[in-house]
């Protein structure tokens, strides 16, 4: 049952960890701790959506880096 409960909620907010998902159980009326739903979201291999790189790039040149310009004097 509870595992049932743990799929439905994963279903139905996809982008909630085991975290979320176990308030989410509490809310419902289940007396269980993190380190339990922890354990069966791992043992029934889910998984949070991968999240795609932006694809920005830093660009500019390396004239201004920190490595690059000479130590200022502290007073």
């Amino acid at each position: 049952m509870l595992i049932k409960a743990m799929h439905a909620h994963s279903e139905a907010h996809p982008t909630r960890g085991y975290r979320r998902v176990q308030a989410l159980l509490v809310a419902d009326g289940w007396e269980v701790n993190v380190k339990r739903v922890h354990r069966l979201w791992l043992l029934e291999d889910l998984k949070l959506p991968t999240r795609k790189a932006s694809g920005q790039k830093a660009f500019g040149s390396d004239a201004n880096a920190a490595w690059n310009l000479p130590a200022a004097e502290s007073r």
